[in-house]
């Protein structure tokens, strides 16, 4: 009998430690929810919610004025923000039909084949034919530059569905404003080609507002577009040094880290939707989505806080990062999905500021030999000249290279391999370099020559 009672008691003891415990774990699962669920969703994504009313209501009705919606909700920014994305829609339109035809599939195959030096007089004279007869779109796309962003309106309550066509428009406007700032530039129409691609630029300042990484990743590639139509576009000091300080003003806006910032809480806002709409299920795997969102909402907000860094004061939070996620457990099937490749991420942010600072320093090195006849022996001269003065190397935090080759000059910085390559250019493995691919290409023909 004493027996019994013994093993009935510790029954009773596991019974009640068991329910502790997990009173216990619903306390801290709930405290850790209760902490994600606090986060307010970005300002950001709340102006594209009252955008899309507004353009929703805006749709049925002849006038604002006429809308279901009060008057009083349409601010000055939200209307100019509503003619916007009408003009970018008008131009969408347009390009589709573009953007759809043989002929401009086919120089746009032939572009990623062969740069611009190695075409003929002749496929020059067909690309020349085709913006000509879409000159109309040209001045649209330019126009729609101008007025920045929105140009979208965002569906945020799509969540992870959510449909983003005008992010491959964007890319297709920044190439036709490339094709045309070239064209330009070979006729030494100087002034039309730095508008093309001020223009450019711009067009990817649009995308600023969007709380999205893979918007943020396209507006980064459209600024690449342009570093590189600068480089294709004019030889040696060939631009005028009024022209190319027009070019380094508006170059000297467009690292727009804060925007990738922004957009990582954006993409956290819209991972934890996926977490918070999955009510229906039970007891146990609701304590494990509540574990995993918690968890999720950690490693964002330890990316989000490195993304604010320098890339080389980042670094080391950025690999503690990607070593945690690799090391993720299985299960974590949600987090393993939804996370962005931040390594990626801050990469691409790196590159394009390493490629807008080389841009701002060559062209002022440039400007410099035109009103002078030679080159800096230091970079001293550029102090005064850029926006913010002289950066550093943002995959170091260490002066950029520079070296007076007389007739010429070496303009480099690191690359992702963190190493000097002594001005070696490759944007994967190697050092970033203005005119980089040039120089690459007369080392190759040099090389074949011997």
């Amino acid at each position: 009998m004493k027996k019994k009672t013994i093993v009935l008691g510790l029954i009773a003891l596991g019974i009640v430690l068991s329910m502790v415990f997990f009173a216990l774990l619903m306390i801290s699962v709930n405290k850790r929810a209760s902490v994600v669920d606090s986060i307010e969703p970005p300002a950001a994504i709340a102006r594209y919610e009252r955008l899309v009313a507004l353009k929703e209501a805006a749709d049925e009705t002849a006038a604002p004025d006429e809308s279901p919606v009060a008057a009083d909700s349409y601010s000055e920014s939200d209307l100019n923000a509503l003619e916007t994305m009408a003009q970018y829609q008008a131009s969408s339109d347009l390009f589709s039909a573009v953007y759809d035809a043989d002929a401009w599939k086919e120089i746009q195959k032939r572009l990623h084949e062969k740069s611009f030096n190695e075409w003929s007089d002749n496929e020059l004279a067909e690309l020349d034919a085709n913006l000509a007869a879409n000159s109309m779109l040209i001045l649209k796309i330019r126009e729609l530059a101008k007025r920045g962003g929105p140009i979208y309106p965002l569906d945020f309550s799509e969540g992870i569905e959510m449909e983003l066509p005008h992010l491959r428009t964007m890319r297709e406007f920044a190439r036709m404003l490339r094709d045309r700032a070239i064209i330009n530039a070979q006729r030494g129409n100087y002034e039309e080609a730095v508008e093309d691609i001020i223009a450019g630029m711009q067009l990817a300042d649009a995308l600023v507002e969007e709380p999205l990484l893979i918007s943020q990743l396209v507006r980064i590639a459209m600024t690449g577009i342009m570093h590189s139509t600068v480089e294709q576009s004019f030889g040696w000091g060939e631009l005028p040094p009024r022209l190319a300080e027009d070019i380094i003003r508006q170059a000297a806006r467009a690292d727009h880290r804060d925007a990738l910032t922004n957009s990582l809480r954006g993409e956290r806002q819209i991972g934890l939707t996926v977490w918070r709409v999955a009510e229906d299920v039970s007891f146990l795997l609701r304590i494990r989505l509540n574990l995993e969102m918690a968890g999720y909402g950690e490693l964002m907000d330890r990316m989000i806080n490195a993304s604010e860094l320098d890339y080389y004061e980042s670094l080391p939070a950025v690999l503690e990062i990607k070593d945690d996620v690799d090391n993720l457990p299985f299960i974590s099937l949600f987090t393993q999905l939804l996370l962005p490749e931040f390594t990626r991420v801050q990469d691409a942010q790196a590159l394009q500021e390493s490629q807008l600072d080389l841009l701002q320093i060559g062209l002022v090195l440039e400007s410099h030999y035109a009103r002078t006849g030679e080159y800096p022996e230091t970079l001293d001269v550029v102090d005064g000249a850029i926006p913010g003065g002289l950066p550093v190397d943002p995959f170091t935090g260490d002066a950029y290279t520079y070296e007076n080759q007389g007739a010429t000059f070496l303009l480099y910085g690191v690359g992702r391999n963190l190493t000097d390559d002594g001005g070696v250019h490759d944007r994967k493995e190697g050092d970033i370099v203005w005119r980089g691919e040039e120089r690459k290409e007369k080392l190759a023909s040099v090389g074949k020559s011997s």
